[in-house]
């Protein structure tokens, strides 16, 4: 092998004008602290977390819908912080976990009796996009008891040409 082969070069003309980027952190990221449960009572995981919660209901509570009138169908407590791009979801986290007690008694007892997890959205505006989470984090979130639920958004951005006779979006989901 010669050093030359061992070189890195600019990238050519693109093939086609297409070029793909890849790799990198995640662009977006957002989490909720949920607990559900048909008997959740929120103002006592309040009272036990030292903290209101960022929404909250129990089953059978008629849902804030501006098209439809929704009835609780389970008891949820959930404690969010804003979508950003600007800080890292690890951060989010320990940004959420300061605002709740650190007693491990007390997030036993919500864990046992609670269906629990922190539901983290992960955006991406180009595919191949990574996060990775420290020994510290994994650690606070399993001696909490809590599932960590990742769901993760691509939307592909490209045009896609559309056929000429092919039919309309059908518009039943609007009504």
């Amino acid at each position: 092998m010669e050093d030359s082969d061992l070189k890195t070069t600019p990238p050519g003309e693109p093939k086609d004008k297409t070029v793909y980027l890849t790799g990198g952190e995640v662009d977006e990221t957002s989490v909720s602290l949920r607990f559900s449960c048909d008997t959740l009572d929120p103002d006592e995981i309040s009272k036990l977390l030292d903290c209101q919660p960022t929404y909250s209901y129990r089953k059978g509570d008629v849902l804030p819908d501006k098209r439809h009138r929704r009835v609780a169908q389970t008891g949820m407590w959930g404690l969010s912080e804003k979508k950003t791009g600007e800080v890292s979801l690890e951060k989010q986290i320990f940004q959420l976990f300061s605002h709740l007690t650190d007693d491990l008694e007390i997030w036993r007892k919500l864990t046992s009796q609670y269906h629990s997890d922190l539901f983290c959205g992960l955006f991406m505006d180009s595919w191949n996009r990574g996060i990775d989470f420290s020994p510290e984090l994994m650690a606070q979130i399993s001696a909490r008891g809590l599932t960590l639920d990742l769901d993760i958004y691509y939307v592909e951005t490209r045009l896609i040409p559309v056929e000429p006779n092919f039919p309309e979006p059908s518009s039943s989901f609007d009504e």
